[in-house]
């Protein structure tokens, strides 16, 4: 496997596109580290669509294979960063997850409403993700939701909340979190 490996990343290298097509058929190879390779491959080679091969991913994305794909991300053009919206109703909850923190991480104010509704998941730390990334955005249109829910959430999601409120800089979220200290 890892000559087979080496060979991608060197195509990679050389700027091989007509190797795109044949290196996406390891995506479903069983051996891990051929498909974390071929990931970082397509991401490399990719025109136009660097995380292309989401659509399709069926294995559960690492939190390494989560951070590598930012780091990527970081090396593109901004223009090259896709709209992680297109993933935040994928099957494979780790999609899900990577689409969440990418939203925050490239601020795609875009995507602010779709996260609100998503905020009703029982998934607690994707609610303090989902939470994270709406801060990210600087997305003063939560504020309202997230006042809302304070009362009810957990205490690991509350403090997520006045992260948010003291980041967002609301005079009357400030209050709500002071009150709850």
């Amino acid at each position: 496997w890892h000559i087979v490996a080496r060979g991608m990343r060197e195509l990679a290298f050389m700027n091989i596109r007509e190797a795109f097509q044949p290196i996406s058929s390891f995506l479903e190879h069983k051996n891990e580290m051929l498909r974390y390779e071929a990931r970082i491959t397509l991401i490399k080679l990719s025109v136009n669509d660097p995380l292309a091969f989401l659509d399709r991913e069926k294995a559960q994305l690492s939190e390494w294979d989560q951070s590598y794909i930012y780091t990527m991300l970081c090396k593109l053009p901004e223009g090259s960063i896709p709209d992680f919206s297109r993933w935040l109703q994928s099957s494979n909850s780790s999609i899900v997850d990577l689409s969440i923190t990418m939203t925050g991480a490239f601020h795609q104010q875009q995507s602010v409403p779709k996260l609100l509704s998503m905020l009703e998941t029982s998934d607690e730390t994707r609610r303090i993700r989902i939470i994270k990334a709406l801060r990210k955005c600087g997305a003063t249109a939560s504020e309202e939701n997230l006042i809302a829910r304070f009362p009810g959430e957990t205490q690991d999601v509350r403090k997520e909340i006045i992260q948010s409120f003291s980041s967002l800089g609301s005079s009357k979220a400030i209050k709500i979190g002071r009150a709850h200290v």
